[in-house]
């Protein structure tokens, strides 16, 4: 027998929720979409107090747009 001409019966895949990722989008099974971000650290305490409540207004600026669920982790 060639291992090259078995056929693979079931794959990790199967077992996933995951469609497909596309665009920077993971797309599931059931329709939904989710987007994974990454972003850099700031070292706060070594902000001025001015430079900490513009990070701040700005946070709170970004979550008050959203328009649908976020987790933060």
């Amino acid at each position: 027998m060639d291992i090259n001409k078995i056929a693979i019966k079931g794959t990790t895949q199967d077992h996933l929720e995951i469609e497909d990722i596309s665009d920077d989008l993971v797309i599931s099974k059931d329709g939904s979409c989710s987007m994974i971000l990454k972003t850099s650290s700031v070292n706060f305490d070594l902000l001025s107090v001015r430079e900490q409540e513009a990070m701040i207004y700005a946070y709170a600026a970004m979550i008050n747009s959203l328009t649908f669920p976020i987790q933060i982790l």
